[in-house]
């Protein structure tokens, strides 16, 4: 799966912390990151886990990758914005958030952007 994540164009990538049990001591958890690579052209979808949220685990993931990246703001990803072969792309998600919130103060035009980026 990993090999035809790298082979395709256009990936969404984004990580995000989990618990996970730790097998050697009873009732003891800690931090892993779960990195999921989507791309949504193909319906292909591959899980990474790490054991921190660093921007080695990615890099090593896609070190072969050349095509869209989407993204959003953390920056473990802004390594790749000068990467030859990879044009990297924002998302709006966290954008979207401020505009609902601006609803209130300014409703024209906050509506106009939210119907602009959908």
């Amino acid at each position: 799966m990993c090999d035809m994540i790298r082979c395709s164009t256009y990936l969404q990538v984004d990580e995000t912390a989990i618990r996970v049990q730790d097998p050697t001591v009873k009732g003891k958890c800690h931090t892993e990151y779960m990195w999921p690579y989507l791309d949504p052209v193909q319906g292909l979808l591959d899980f990474d886990s790490q054991f921190s949220r660093g921007r080695n685990g990615v890099a090593e993931m896609l070190i072969t990758y050349s095509g869209v990246l989407q993204a959003h703001g953390y920056e473990g990803y802004n390594q790749f914005e000068h990467c030859a072969g990879i044009t990297l792309l924002g998302c709006f998600a966290h954008a979207r958030r401020y505009l609902e919130k601006a609803l209130d103060q300014t409703k024209q035009r906050s509506v106009w952007l939210l119907t602009a980026v959908q």
